[in-house]
Formats: structure tokens, C-alpha cells, sequence
């Protein structure tokens, strides 16, 4: 066993990994919109990790990113534990017939009893006989099971908004595609041409509530650029820019929407992302289009 001064820095010290993983996986997950530090942390350097040596992010760092996360939150459980059990290693605990806990360093007993009991495997070959650790390992167990059903909810909310965001980038090229600008350009725009933009206006407000409450789904960068999020964004401003142009009233203030609907989106990734100065719209969905891997101009 340890010195009673290292029991008690090593308990602290234990409790404080417990705290700081918890914390990050309540603020990541549950709050509105929150950021979790140590998720963000993770996020940002496998992004920058991946952009090496290309220069342009590899569409595996969000998925790579998140399961780091996962493993940074398990391990902070994990490691937590060990250094509350570690105290109380090997005399605060029964060892199943055959097992000789003067075999195995105390740390290392105690790190298998933090996995197994994070795990919730229950193999009942350690078994905790104080008071206080018969009610903590059970709370550990709890805590793997919370561990695990968060990791899952946010993988499953992650995707929705990935494809809501990739669908928002179709649907505005097909829009391009369809004639519909060139139709703003000669002047011949409709009344329900005002509801197709004030809809894309809608589509983009959504992705800008999707990246504030799911941060990290702006790591996912498209194998295909043509789905990638700047462009949606340089053809909504394009739309919005020739839109304001035109004699009919209705379709001018369509434009007057859609022309805020990118721009708060571009405001938010330059002060969340980007971390630079400057309000030209243009320029910022630039900037967004060069760290997503593309080049594509807003103009």
C-alpha cells in the first residue's frame, strides 16, 4: 500500500479524472451548447493531424476523431478508478481462490479492476470488502454503463445532421443546375421561387443550429467537395445576391432571408473554426472552403 499522504493525493487525483471526463461528456452531449474541452481538444488536433501532408483533411478525421474521444473518455474512467482503488489494493480486497494478489503489482491489479468493473463484465474474481468500495465499484459500473450509452446517443445524433447538412448542399446545387439562377438572372423569377429560396434560408438555419449543438460534425469533411458545406453556402449567396436584383418584391426580401441565413452561418464557423477577425461574407466562406479541403469562391 501506499504512503497516507500518496492515498490521499492519489484519491483526489482520482476523483478529479472522474470529474473532468463526466463534465466533458455532460457538455459535449447534453448541454445545448455547450463544448466539451477535452472533446474539442481531440476534435481540433485530429483535423490538424489529418490535413498533413496534403494540406487538405482526410474524410476519416470526424469518425477517427470521435472514437478518440471515446477512448479519451474511457480512459479518464478508467485511470480515475485505478487511483481511487490503488490505496486500498491489495488489503481492501477478496481475490478469487488461485489468485495470488502478491503477484501482480498493485497498479496493475489495480487498472484490471477499474476495466472489468467499467466494463461491467463482473467476473467476481476481485471483489471489493470495505464498505466504502463496495459502494463505489458498483457507482463505477454505473458510470460504464452511462459511458457507453452516451457514446452511442452521440454517434446517432451525429449522423442526422450530417445528412441533413449534405442534403441542404444537393439540394442547392440542384437549384444550379436546374436553371433556377439563371431564371433570377434574366429577371423571370416567381412567387414560388421565393419559397424555394426562403426554403434553402430554412435548410441552412438548420445546419447553423446542428453545428451549435454538434460542433464536431463540422470534422466530417465530404470525400466528394461537391457536398461539402461551402458550397452550399457560395450558392445560397450567389441566389441571394442575384435575388435582391429583381423587380418583384416578394423574391427581393427571399433574397434579404437567404442572404442572413448564410451569413449567420458563416459568422458562426469563423468565431467557432476559424478563430480569425473580419466580416465579408465571401471572404469567410472562402477561408471555410480552404480548411474543409476546397477552393471554391463565394464572389
Amino acid at each position: 500500500m501506499l504512503p497516507e499522504t500518496m492515498n490521499v493525493l492519489s484519491v483526489v487525483v482520482g476523483v478529479a479524472l472522474i470529474l473532468v471526463g463526466l463534465r466533458d461528456v455532460f457538455h459535449t452531449l447534453f448541454h445545448p451548447a455547450g463544448r466539451g474541452g477535452v472533446s474539442t481538444w481531440v476534435m481540433r488536433g485530429t483535423w490538424r493531424v489529418s490535413r498533413w501532408p496534403r494540406g487538405s483533411p482526410s474524410p476519416l478525421a470526424g469518425p477517427v476523431g470521435i472514437v478518440l474521444v471515446i477512448v479519451v473518455w474511457a480512459a479518464l474512467q478508467v485511470f480515475g478508478w485505478t487511483l481511487i482503488y490503488l490505496p486500498q489494493m491489495p488489503d481492501g480486497f477478496s481475490f478469487a481462490p488461485g489468485i495470488n494478489p502478491d503477484r501482480y503489482p498493485d497498479l496493475f491489479s489495480s487498472i484490471y479492476l477499474s476495466l472489468v468493473t467499467l466494463g461491467t463484465l463482473g467476473y467476481g474474481d476481485v471483489v471489493a470488502t470495505t464498505p466504502a468500495l463496495r459502494i463505489l465499484a458498483p457507482l463505477q459500473a454505473l458510470t460504464g454503463f452511462i459511458l457507453f450509452t452516451a457514446a452511442v446517443s452521440w454517434i446517432m445524433q451525429l449522423y442526422p445532421a450530417l445528412n441533413r447538412r449534405r442534403t441542404t448542399t444537393l439540394r442547392t446545387r440542384s437549384l444550379v443546375e436546374g436553371g433556377f439562377v439563371s431564371r433570377l438572372e434574366r429577371d423571370e423569377a416567381y412567387e414560388t421561387d421565393a419559397l424555394v429560396m426562403n426554403e434553402i434560408a430554412s435548410a441552412l438555419a438548420q445546419t447553423r443550429v446542428d453545428l451549435m449543438q454538434s460542433a464536431e460534425t463540422y470534422y466530417f469533411a465530404e470525400k466528394d467537395r461537391s457536398l461539402a458545406l461551402p458550397q452550399a453556402m457560395t450558392t445560397g449567396w450567389g441566389i441571394a445576391k442575384t435575388a435582391k436584383k429583381s423587380r418583384i418584391p416578394i423574391v427581393v426580401a427571399a433574397g434579404e432571408v437567404l442572404t442572413v441565413a448564410v451569413s449567420d452561418l458563416a459568422t458562426l464557423l469563423q468565431d467557432e473554426f476559424l478563430q480569425q477577425a473580419g466580416d465579408d461574407i465571401p471572404a469567410i466562406i472562402d477561408a471555410i472552403a480552404r480548411d474543409q479541403g476546397g477552393t471554391r469562391s463565394a464572389g
